[in-house]
């Protein structure tokens, strides 16, 4: 059996799904179509046992080692073996709104994968920007961002500067502030995640 992979699960609502369905599609998304998935949860004696059903669609059981609970939390789970998880790390300079990298560990092989990217929010797009650009120069041709959170400002710098990458979102929320936060948003996904309060 592969080893189970780690994973950071952040849910949120969308109040106006149609809204931000028209926004995205303007933006050059495709509409493949709703999917709609009923999740029909067991007891177990340890961790989690769920039966996601997709319409359309078939039907996952998904296995995770942990509890459920309502806070962010880290789990880990065996869903897509196969896949191969890198890292790059990046943190905002406060003062410039720029990211600054930290850390770099890419897979063999992006050349000829699939890459996703995947971030809680798309803000100023500088992270975002600054990601996909390294991906490429390790040989990345096949990428996708993906994340929970875009404000419109971070969606037009990334396609501005990677208009070959496609753009998945949950929802496009209104605007960022003079600090170069999205609005209204999530907080901050890092305390959300690690449940730190800066």
């Amino acid at each position: 059996m592969a080893a189970p992979r780690r994973n950071i699960e952040l849910k949120a609502s969308d109040p106006d799904p149609e809204r931000s369905l028209s926004v995205v599609l303007g933006l050059g998304a495709r509409d493949w179509g709703r999917l709609r998935q009923r999740d029909t949860y067991f007891r177990v004696t340890s961790g989690r046992l769920k039966l996601r059903e997709e319409e359309p669609g078939g039907a996952m059981l998904v296995q995770y080692d942990r509890v459920d609970a309502d806070e962010a939390r880290e789990s880990r789970y065996r869903l897509v073996p196969e896949a191969r998880v890198g890292h790059l790390g990046m943190y905002r300079d406060e003062e410039a709104l720029r990211p600054v990298g930290y850390y770099e560990n890419i897979p063999a092989g992006v050349e000829d994968a699939e890459v996703f990217v995947v971030d809680p929010m798309l803000a100023t797009g500088g992270s975002g920007v600054q990601a996909v650009a390294r991906l490429k120069r390790a040989g990345a041709k096949r990428l996708h961002f993906v994340c929970l959170v875009a404000a419109p400002e971070g969606v037009a710098a990334l396609r501005g500067a990677h208009p070959d990458v496609t753009i998945t979102t949950a929802t496009i929320d209104r605007e960022l502030d003079d600090n170069g936060y999205i609005r209204p948003g999530l907080g901050d996904a890092g305390d959300r995640i690690f449940g730190t309060d800066r």
